[in-house]
């Protein structure tokens, strides 16, 4: 878990603990109401996810199972600028 199958060349992951995932995009301050989009979905599996900013620029992306316990799960995600 945490390792990026493929993206663009502009993004990095950094993964702080079970079932979180902190994205910087080269160039870009994300920021939740800051005119960015992001569509994000669990991969084969049943349980939760959910995007915000990280308070920094970045993006931040949490999982979960279907309990609501924050685990590693795989995922896809598409951010789109406005």
């Amino acid at each position: 878990a945490g390792a990026a199958w493929s993206s663009t060349d502009n993004i990095s992951v950094f993964k702080p603990g079970a079932g979180t995932y902190v994205f910087t995009i080269t160039g870009e301050t994300y920021v939740d109401d800051g005119g960015y989009t992001t569509v994000a979905t669990l991969v084969g599996s049943t349980g939760f996810i959910f995007t915000e900013d990280d308070g920094a620029g970045g993006l931040r992306i949490k999982t979960f199972d279907a309990t609501g316990v924050a685990m590693d799960r795989a995922f896809t995600f598409t951010v789109y600028k406005k």
